[in-house]
């Protein structure tokens, strides 16, 4: 698998614009270590993600063959009418797209300006997770927002060794194909109703 500025690239839509499972959940666990550099202040929010992979991850264990893709394991749970039970992986999936959405919208802020980490994250924040938030959730993530690394020290830490401008274009390309991921989920819980607006 390629990686682009020091993480695991995911794969490309098919033309059936199904997503695999196994490839899917193994990106989303390598990306979420770029909240290492994020100190302790972002533990919640990386735990949280990395709750619903799990969640994911059990769910396709049970049955690899029967949940191949993401849309399986959803599709499943819709016939047997089990996607708004609590800990469901059709929940999961949504929490899991939503937090991915975030990190994409952070990164391609990134990549387009030359603004601090923290200023990429409030404003990708704002476009998209703050939506289902509550008062307090809010105040938590305004919290680890103010604890992201400098600019210049978390380009470093994701290029692994290359320049900046060669870490941005990786960037480009690997954040290109992460939104095509999630704007298929969107489309997919558009579709199948099981888009939510509750706030936690």
């Amino acid at each position: 698998m390629a990686r682009y500025g020091g993480l695991l690239a995911f794969q490309p839509i098919p033309e059936d614009k199904k997503i695999v499972t196994e490839s899917f959940l193994a990106n989303c666990r390598d990306l979420i270590t770029i909240f290492d550099d994020f100190g302790r202040a972002f533990y919640v929010v990386k735990s949280d993600i990395l709750g619903n992979i799990n969640k994911l991850t059990k769910k396709f264990e049970q049955n690899k063959e029967k949940y191949h893709t993401l849309q399986d394991i959803v599709r499943s749970e819709i016939a047997e009418k089990t996607t708004r039970i609590k800990n469901s992986a059709t929940d999961a999936l949504l929490w899991l797209k939503r937090a991915l959405n975030f990190i994409a919208i952070m990164l391609e802020e990134l990549v387009k300006t030359k603004d601090e980490v923290s200023v990429c994250a409030s404003r990708a924040y704002d476009q998209t997770l703050r939506n289902y938030h509550g008062f307090i959730v809010r105040g938590v993530f305004s919290v680890a927002v103010k604890a992201a690394p400098y600019r210049q020290k978390f380009i470093k830490a994701l290029g692994k060794g290359k320049n900046e401008e060669e870490t941005i274009q990786e960037l480009k390309k690997y954040t290109n194909l992460l939104l095509e991921n999630v704007n298929v989920l969107n489309q997919f819980y558009k579709e199948t109703g099981e888009e939510k607006s509750d706030k936690v």
